[in-house]
């Protein structure tokens, strides 16, 4: 159940934010779902001196009773949330007949997931039991504490990792003598070991950094696993 539910439902999602335009992603969604309102369309500029562009995009799912916020490619986690007009209209539009909500990311999105979603539930705009969220070779985001924090705010949160994506070993923790004070994963990881075609076996780890998981392979590394989710190239993906 869980692997069809992110390969319809959330691949789909990161696919679309591909599109160029608030319309070409509203178009591209009405091919997979039905009733869906693509609210906004973010553009950012990755980084100050850099000319790639991010972006973000929020949309509801009205058959599935459902708002989704949906993040590709950020880098600067702090331009990002400035310049978001209202990181927030997700309270205006939480009372329009919507029971539930999802945060979605790929890569450093993921992990510009993981702070939006604690910052939501923390403010008081969606409830902790509404509020799920999945990425996608996400990088560790904060230390222990901000781990431990995201945990307690976001419960229904899971890291998916492609075998052996290199992006969620990073930053690295080899040095740290004090694990509070390092790069720490929140949980819960979802490792695809071997493959992710339909129906493969995968893990799920309770412990953030559970040695038994991703990490205990965390030396090996495939760039090729970090472009491709569920025999899908989420970078350069159509849905």
């Amino acid at each position: 159940m869980f692997d069809d539910f992110v390969r319809n439902n959330v691949v789909p999602l990161l696919c679309a934010a591909n599109e160029e335009s608030k319309e070409d992603i509203q178009l591209a969604l009405h091919r997979k779902f039905k009733r869906i309102q693509v609210v906004k369309l973010y553009h950012i500029k990755c980084e100050e001196k850099s000319e790639e562009i991010c972006i973000a995009y929020l949309v509801i799912l009205h058959e599935k009773q459902t708002i989704a916020v949906v993040f590709r490619g950020y880098k600067n986690v702090e331009v990002f949330l400035n310049k978001m007009t209202n990181p927030l209209e997700l309270r205006e539009w939480i009372d329009f007949n919507v029971t539930g909500s999802k945060v979605i990311g790929y890569s450093q999105g993921g992990a510009i997931a993981s702070i939006a979603s604690t910052i939501f539930v923390r403010n008081g705009y969606v409830d902790s039991h509404d509020l799920k969220q999945f990425t996608l070779g996400q990088p560790r985001v904060g230390d222990l504490a901000f781990a431990q924090g995201h945990d307690q705010f976001v419960p229904f949160s899971f890291r998916i990792v492609n075998k052996h994506d290199p992006i969620p070993t990073l930053p690295r923790r080899d040095f740290i003598l004090d694990s509070k004070l390092g790069p720490h994963h929140h949980r819960y990881e979802v490792w695809y070991k071997n493959s992710m075609s339909q129906a493969s076996n995968h893990m799920v780890s309770h412990m953030a950094e559970d040695p038994l998981g991703r990490a205990s392979e965390e030396l090996v590394t495939d760039p090729h696993d970090h472009l491709n989710y569920f025999d899908v190239d989420i970078s350069s993906c159509q849905v």
